[in-house]
């Protein structure tokens, strides 16, 4: 019975020293180092950690891109290297916002053309 009781004590005792809190391993030697170090203590290989990167668009960007399309111009080209998928979709809105405001600058111009021209014919002799 003590012989289990000990086993169990030298188990749990096992578990404790070898479940490493924030750690990770050399890229290098593969000894196990702290997970914010940048250099192995054990062999001195710098440790370069991957950046993560979160490249999803704003909704508030797109709109402001849709209604001012200069905006979504600017963010497209400065947003292009570090997160393209948001870079396009400002671009993208950008695009559709432009399009958009031509086609009702022609409509009004059409819509006071109209106005006036029945305004001239109302007031013709």
């Amino acid at each position: 019975m003590e012989n289990q009781t000990e086993n169990t004590n030298v188990t749990s005792e096992n578990q404790q020293q070898f479940e490493p809190l924030h750690k990770s391993f050399c890229r290098e030697c593969g000894t196990m180092i702290s997970e914010k170090a940048d250099i192995c203590p054990n062999c001195g290989a710098t440790q370069h950690r991957a950046k993560v990167i979160d490249d999803t668009p704003s909704a508030g960007l797109k709109v402001l891109s849709f209604f001012i399309p200069l905006a979504g111009l600017i963010l497209f080209v400065v947003q292009s290297k570090d997160t393209p998928i948001s870079a396009k979709e400002y671009g993208k809105w950008a695009l559709i916002g432009f399009c958009t405001g031509i086609a009702f600058s022609i409509i009004w111009y059409f819509v006071v053309l109209a106005s006036v021209s029945s305004m001239f014919k109302a007031f013709s002799f």
